[in-house]
């Protein structure tokens, strides 16, 4: 099975199929094996799948099956071409779901990173400002609304519908705005965690508390010890990890930067194996990324 995995001929779709039958059957494989057939199905953006999931995602969607929706959208994004208009679709699609689960927080961050990709059919952009709207005012940004109605109401008059779709759409618009008007801004409560570090840094050991030191013997090695009474809860250590790595089975399903769960993934702008919690995570794995190979090749040329 391995091997057949490796021939260049085989396409995507019989490598997940070969994939399912090892999860399914419990098939004891390397990690060099899974990442063989995982790489064969993930390394590239794939247009016919991103089309495939979303027209499955539209039929979860038709019979209120949200959640299922949700699921095929999400594939949808992480397979789409980057910055193609398959991608904008995709996205339109979550943030709708996001509404529906009344989740406003997340449908407001795909329907302003949608706007920013500046790829949505113009024809139905009044659409997108209308449903941002909704959810700022759900959101109690009253004024964020009212200007995300009035744009709507601007590019309504640009289309192509008939007087009465207009009027009707019109009617709602004002009756959105009216409420928005009543709203008074609500101030950002951005519920930030607290931040972990150390009460005093250790002079000689970088993130450790001043309370620990490094002993070394002979038969246990190198270790630490508590110079000082340690508090319960108390924060003796914060440091970076040197490596990460998340599950094969959960690697579309948590942030490759942070390590969070994403339901919300924000997808890779090269392949269709790792996605991230949000674009600031994104940016900073790829920098670290250019870094690295920076690094790299400084050390092979300094090598030759």
């Amino acid at each position: 099975m391995v091997e057949k995995i490796t021939k260049d001929k085989l396409d995507n779709q019989d490598v997940l199929e070969i994939i399912a039958v090892v999860s399914q059957n419990n098939l004891m494989w390397s990690p060099n094996e899974i990442a063989t057939a995982w790489k064969k199905t993930r390394n590239v953006k794939k247009e016919l799948f991103c089309v495939k999931a979303r027209e499955n995602g539209n039929r979860e969607l038709k019979i209120g099956h949200w959640v299922q929706a949700l699921s095929l959208y999400n594939e949808a994004i992480v397979w789409a071409p980057n910055n193609s208009q398959h991608l904008a679709m995709a996205i339109a699609n979550r943030a709708f779901i996001w509404m529906k689960l009344e989740e406003y927080q997340r449908a407001e961050v795909d329907l302003e990173w949608l706007l920013s990709l500046n790829k949505y059919p113009p024809e139905n952009l009044h659409k997108i400002f209308q449903r941002l709207g909704i959810v700022k005012l759900k959101l109690s940004k009253g004024s964020e609304s009212i200007e995300a109605l009035t744009k709507s109401y601007e590019l309504l008059k640009l289309t192509k519908l008939s007087n009465d779709q207009k009027r009707s759409t019109i009617e709602e618009l004002q009756t959105y705005i009216k409420q928005a008007r009543k709203i008074p801004d609500k101030k950002p409560d951005p519920k930030l965690l607290p931040k972990l570090c150390v009460e005093k840094e250790h002079p000689e050991l970088p993130g450790f508390s001043y309370k620990m030191s490094v002993k070394y013997s002979a038969s246990k090695g190198r270790y630490t010890v508590a110079n000082s009474v340690i508090e319960p809860g108390e924060i003796i250590c914060t440091t970076r990890p040197v490596a990460t790595n998340i599950m094969f089975d959960e690697t579309l399903g948590h942030c490759y930067n942070c390590l969070i769960c994403s339901p919300s993934p924000i997808p890779c702008l090269n392949c269709s194996a790792v996605v991230f919690c949000s674009i600031q995570c994104r940016q900073e794995a790829s920098e670290r990324y250019i870094l690295f190979y920076y690094q790299k090749e400084e050390k092979e040329k300094a090598q030759k």
